[in-house]
């Protein structure tokens, strides 16, 4: 009878943290799909890995249970607690300690590894439009692609806490190869290719194969929202547009 008020008050601490997580879980998980999180996951591959495990939830949904799981951990160490148990609210604490360092991690891995493939798509068009070769383009692409993705998983990994000592002439070696690879890209493919660049990372999102469109005074079907052009097949032709010129064009779908 003594431990009846101590378990009724335990459960329900126990619900309210399920209903305030799934709560918390919905509206985060509207608010990340509305500033188009999916998308950024999506360019990271974090789709195809999540496909892989099986894993049926998008990057937001993903996202959102994490932090769900995360809050009913608290209520759940407030109803230990309650109970009197201090090995298992000792042990909660851990888990709660150690989520947030896996939360910002993957946030890590997500921007990172969506910088790269865009950073490897901008090195590729500079290289190409300067007269390389296209093995060579895509050499010099995915060198940079690596660079990247390897100060990227290096920052997550030191987020959870694994230690991984290099150098800091490593570290100056990696930065630099980036800073000249960036730098030539630049000097190679000018301005204008950059501005298509930075235009197709922005088209990428809000336009997709088969969108019906008008594009200024062409008319028809996307085919192909390309890192340096956008490719509009009309009734007569197929219609390629540097993502510029799209960008300041009037659209209507």
């Amino acid at each position: 009878m003594t431990t009846l008020p101590a378990l009724f008050a335990a459960l329900i601490i126990i619900i309210l943290g399920w209903i305030v997580g799934v709560l918390v879980a919905k509206g985060l998980t509207r608010l990340l799909r509305t500033v188009r999180f999916n998308q950024l996951a999506k360019r990271a591959g974090v789709d195809q890995f999540l496909e892989r495990a099986q894993i049926k939830l998008d990057p937001s949904g993903a996202l959102a249970t994490l932090v769900k799981w995360f809050i009913i951990l608290l209520f759940l160490v407030a109803a230990a607690n309650t109970l009197g148990w201090p090995q298992v609210s000792q042990f909660l604490n851990r888990i709660l300690a150690y989520l947030p360092n896996v939360a910002v991690a993957v946030i890590i891995l997500i921007v990172g590894l969506a910088l790269a493939g865009f950073i490897r798509d901008m090195v590729r068009g500079a290289v190409a439009s300067a007269g390389a070769a296209e093995q060579s383009a895509n050499a010099v692409a995915g060198a940079t692609y690596w660079l990247f993705a390897i100060i990227t998983v290096l920052t997550a990994l030191n987020q959870l806490g694994i230690a991984i000592t290099l150098s800091e002439t490593l570290y100056v070696v990696i930065f630099g190869s980036v800073a000249a690879t960036a730098a030539l890209a630049f000097g190679l493919g000018g301005r204008t290719l950059a501005g298509d660049l930075v235009a197709g990372w922005t088209l990428s999102a809000q336009l997709n194969p088969g969108d019906e469109v008008t594009i200024g005074e062409d008319q028809g079907t996307i085919v192909r929202v390309g890192p340096t052009s956008t490719t509009i097949k009309t009734e007569q032709k197929e219609v390629i547009l540097p993502n510029s010129v799209v960008a300041q064009s009037r659209i209507v779908r």
